[in-house]
C-alpha cells in the first residue's frame, strides 16, 4: 500500500499480503472492467442529527488521479499516447484496493506483478 494506506491496513512497508490474498497491479488502460470501476461516481450522503440519510449526491470524477500522490493517470489507449504516467490498480481477489502512477508504483509496489487485465491476474486469461 501507500504510505497513506499502509497503516490503514496494518501492513509495513513491502508487505504483499492483505489477508490472506496476495495483492497485485492491472493497467487500467487495458481492462475495461477496471476502467468502469474507478469512473463510477463517488456517493456522498448527508446525515441529519439522529443518523437518518437526508440527502444523496453522486459526483461524476472529472479525471482518475494517483491516490497516493494526486498526479493524474492514465486510463485509456489515448491517454497513454497523450504521455499521462500509467495508471495502475492495486487489487487481491476480491477489492480494487487504491489507484497509483507509475512513480508510486515503482517506489511503493516494484516487487508485485503487474498484469494486463483481471482475467490474466486470476488465471481466466494468458493475454
Amino acid at each position: 500500500m501507500s504510505p497513506r494506506g499502509l497503516g490503514a491496513h496494518g501492513l509495513k512497508r513491502g508487505e504483499r499480503k492483505m489477508g490472506e490474498s496476495e495483492l497485485f497491479l492491472v493497467t487500467i488502460y487495458s481492462d475495461i472492467r477496471i476502467q468502469r470501476l474507478i469512473w463510477r461516481p463517488a456517493t456522498l450522503m448527508s446525515f441529519d442529527e439522529g443518523g437518518v440519510i437526508s440527502d444523496v449526491e453522486l459526483v461524476e470524477k472529472p479525471v482518475i488521479v494517483c491516490d497516493t500522490c494526486g498526479a493524474r493517470v492514465a486510463v485509456t489507449d489515448k491517454d497513454v499516447e497523450e504521455g499521462l504516467p500509467m495508471g495502475y490498480a492495486l487489487c487481491d481477489e476480491q477489492y480494487l484496493i487504491e489507484v497509483v502512477c507509475e512513480d508510486c508504483r515503482r517506489r511503493y509496489f516494484a516487487g508485485l506483478r503487474v498484469y494486463r487485465s483481471l482475467d490474466e491476474a486470476l488465471g481466466g486469461d494468458d493475454g
